[in-house]
């Protein structure tokens, strides 16, 4: 968890708070003072929750000395803030692709492949469709790859289609040289080693055949669960901007053609996961599942047969307005579709 400093604490508004005593009085901004009136902070400067903080309230309003019914109301309202806030995105990791436009394959002065390119562009808002991660809008901050680059920089490695394609597997395909940040995009440069199985590689490299592709560990974003609707988002679904992320691999993939253009980085966190549940189906002597979008592209409704009796609208209306009055508890949510 990130630390908040006092003052940053004391900076923030008194939205970003839990709870307040009541008897203090504010000051120019708005905010209450005694600054002491205020507990568990939980949301940032900017109104978004930050869900180690809120965590960490849960676990720290019973050891408070505040009354048991103003303990009952914060850790309800802490509750009702995790449920909106938790994450529809199971995992931590994920996929992400660009197009064959963001790699380059050129000569060093010695005659060795240099492969260079673009491992993401930074504050380009891009639409996540996926039935494992969920649908949102995704950024990728400036120094979201700072600190990983700084701290093991010497244990990422450059392998082709994320280790799962052979000969090459998880084989190093050359040595990293330089990781240059703009500010505008994080970029590569990898010398690639003079082997059979990287020699394979380079005709379909040369031609610009591959694209680009990285899996990261999401270790601290933000979130904004229903922005106003604007130009790059104008459903306004939730937007999600990676603030630190854990590199653990990069490198070139085949990538799939797409009717829309190949700009921006795309999700391929499904491409990533099914042969690793193939694998393990398999050994299990199961039927190897097969993810489908469910939640995400509706299936059509199947069509009578001729003679079969259709659903009335009187009862259709009914039937709606019962599951409308249900519980949250008493409506199945939807599964993904293995």
């Amino acid at each position: 968890m990130a630390q908040w400093s006092t003052a940053f604490i004391n900076n923030l508004p008194d939205a970003s708070f839990l709870y307040i005593e009541p008897g203090g009085s504010k000051d120019s901004e708005g905010k209450t003072t005694p600054r002491s009136l205020r507990h568990f902070p939980v949301k940032d400067a900017n109104g978004n929750v930050d869900m180690p903080h809120l965590r960490n309230a849960l676990a720290r309003i019973p050891q408070s000395s505040l009354s048991d019914a103003v303990k009952a109301e914060a850790t309800a309202k802490a509750n009702r803030l995790m449920a909106a806030n938790r994450s529809v995105r199971p995992l931590d990791t994920f996929w992400r692709a660009a197009g064959p436009d963001s790699l380059d394959l050129q000569r060093s002065g010695r005659g060795n492949p240099i492969l260079s390119g673009e491992l993401a562009v930074f504050n380009q808002w891009t639409e996540i469709r996926s039935p494992i991660e969920g649908h949102f809008m995704e950024q990728i901050a400036p120094g979201a790859f700072k600190k990983t680059l700084a701290d093991r920089a010497d244990r990422i490695r450059v392998i082709f289609q994320h280790g799962r394609e052979q000969p090459q597997g998880e084989k190093p395909l050359g040595k990293i040289l330089d990781m240059p940040n703009d500010g505008s995009s994080q970029r590569y440069e990898v010398e690639l080693f003079q082997v059979s199985y990287v020699d394979d590689l380079l005709p379909a490299l040369a031609n610009g055949q591959f694209g680009s592709s990285f899996s990261a560990r999401d270790i601290k974003s933000s979130s904004e669960r229903r922005p106003e609707p604007s130009d790059q988002n104008p459903d306004g679904i939730e937007q999600v901007t990676r603030n630190e992320l854990m590199l653990r691999e990069f490198g070139p993939v085949t990538f799939p053609a797409y009717e829309q253009a190949t700009a921006g980085l795309r999700s391929v966190t499904e491409d990533a996961i099914q042969p690793m549940l193939a694998e393990m189906f398999a050994a299990l002597g199961l039927e190897i599942p097969v993810i489908r979008a469910a939640a995400l592209e509706p299936e059509e409704p199947e069509q009578p047969e001729e003679g079969e009796e259709t659903e009335d609208e009187s009862s259709r209306s009914t039937r709606e307005q019962e599951t409308s009055e249900q519980t949250p508890e008493e409506v199945a949510e939807p599964s993904w579709r293995l």
